[in-house]
Parts: C-alpha cells; sequence; structure tokens
C-alpha cells in the first residue's frame, strides 16, 4: 500500500492534493508522507479550484 510505496528509496517526490479547510485530515496526511522519510517543500493553491468553495492545495514533497 501507501506505506511500501513511500518507503521506497527510489521514489524522489510526491505531490497530493489535500483540502485545508480540513485541518486535521491534511495534518494526518502530511505526518503519514513525512513519517516515510518526504518533507513537505512547497504548497500551492490549485487555481482552477479558486472559484469553489473548497481551499484545495498542491503539497509537493520531496525526500530528504
Amino acid at each position: 500500500g501507501a506505506a511500501e510505496t513511500l518507503s521506497n528509496k527510489q521514489l524522489k517526490s510526491v505531490l497530493i492534493e489535500l483540502d485545508s479547510s480540513r485541518p486535521d485530515y491534511c495534518n494526518g496526511v502530511i505526518n503519514f508522507v513525512e513519517s516515510h522519510g518526504l518533507r513537505l517543500v512547497n504548497k500551492k493553491d490549485d487555481a482552477e479550484l479558486k472559484t469553489r468553495q473548497e481551499k484545495m492545495y498542491n503539497h509537493i514533497f520531496n525526500r530528504v
């Protein structure tokens, strides 16, 4: 599953779209990814969703 994929040293980066209006869920995902050797390096808003109520952001993680 996800833990095995994220632990694979060949994986250098990953982009995950998260809804920031759900902070507990968002922080849980970030902590899970970071616990497998990746670090959040960038958070960008999704321009296509700016007209919606959602606060969707692309979270970019790189292996450290």
